[in-house]
């Protein structure tokens, strides 16, 4: 059973294409309406979260996510299931930011729980956000003050999670060989992995280009993802955050970690870029604001996206020139996405004035 998604998100279109009925169009309008409850449950979860960490920034923010044109392009008129991982996300998060602030043993526990069963469902949606996961087990185990609680805040939910993990999977796992995650990297497009291997297949051929492309890439990525951990250990921002940047907590550190590396895989890791991908870290950036940096790159980056959707589906059928000489089309599409969010990342920043920030 060749499929990319977890068993949870096979089980929501299994119940809605047997509760329609099995008729296409019901099936449809039934996964829209499922994408729609659930984009509405994420907007209420950001709103809720803030409201816990930053309640003075909680309507901005949640209207940052809510009226983002992407947002709303691709989790609720395309109905992309990102959108209902993303909520599963949001509740683990919820319940992440409870426990740091919960008084009392059955709270916890209780806490924990919702913890553990929403990102567990979160990653069996789509198994990408398993990425995340780490930051915000060392963030709740930053929370206490003893090394050997905090050996065991680690040990308890990252096996009580795995052990959930397997449990849920074991009865869909179609062994690695049918597992069609492992086979996303076989194949390249609309990425910068697919310009690079088509600027190097000529010099080193095909298979050659893949390799080296891949081992720049994946290391890259695999430098960003210590550096995030590194943050959270130190429970630190960095510089570039300035003035803007919430207070240094394991909660804002975690998240702004999980935001980094959902938006640099999206940007930078992924072999086929998809325009809904940036849905994995826009709530994050929603729920870091006032950070202006963070914000700043998601909100061009969303628009980015949107851009390049009409470049390579149209734009580029259209051109004959374009659509036969790969390699042009690429080094053309790309940079579309490419340069207004690395320009927005190195922009400099204004300080807020002293009456917003307070």
């Amino acid at each position: 059973k060749r499929q990319p998604y977890g068993p949870v998100w096979e089980l929501f279109s299994l119940g809605a294409y047997y509760l329609t009925g099995g008729g296409f169009l019901n099936h449809l309008f039934a996964i829209k309406v499922l994408c729609l409850l659930a984009y509405i449950g994420s907007v209420w979860l950001v709103y809720q979260i803030i409201l816990q960490i930053r309640p003075e920034w909680a309507v901005v923010g949640t209207a940052f996510f809510a009226w983002n044109p992407l947002v709303l392009f691709e989790g609720v008129q395309n109905a992309h299931n990102d959108i209902v991982m993303v909520f599963f996300l949001l509740a683990a998060i919820w319940a992440f930011v409870r426990i740091t602030q919960a008084i009392g043993r059955k709270r916890i526990i209780w806490y924990s729980g919702i913890f553990s069963l929403a990102f567990v469902a979160s990653i069996l949606v789509k198994f990408v956000t398993v990425m995340v996961l780490p930051f915000f087990l060392l963030g709740l185990a930053l929370c206490k003050k003893k090394w050997s609680q905090r050996i065991f805040s680690l040990a308890a939910y990252g096996l009580s999670i795995a052990g959930l993990l397997v449990l849920f999977m074991w009865p869909y796992w179609p062994g690695f060989d049918n597992w069609a995650v492992l086979e996303v990297g076989e194949g390249a497009g609309r990425s910068l992995m697919a310009l690079l291997i088509l600027a190097l297949r000529p010099i080193t051929g095909t298979n050659r280009a893949f390799d080296i492309t891949r081992s720049i890439i994946y290391v890259g990525l695999g430098l960003l993802y210590l550096w995030c951990l590194w943050l959270v250990w130190k429970q630190r921002y960095p510089r570039f955050q300035r003035k803007e940047t919430p207070q240094n907590t394991p909660i804002d550190t975690s998240i702004f970690a999980g935001f980094v590396m959902l938006f640099g895989y999206a940007l930078f890791g992924a072999s086929t870029f998809h325009a809904w991908y940036f849905l994995w870290c826009l709530p994050l950036a929603a729920l870091l604001i006032p950070a202006i940096r963070t914000t700043s790159v998601a909100w061009t980056s969303s628009l980015a996206a949107l851009l390049i959707i009409p470049y390579f589906e149209t734009i580029r059928v259209w051109i004959p020139s374009l659509n036969q000489n790969h390699l042009l089309g690429h080094a053309i599409g790309v940079p579309l996405l490419l340069i207004p969010v690395l320009l927005a990342l190195w922009k400099p920043l204004r300080v807020l004035p002293e009456e917003i920030q307070s």
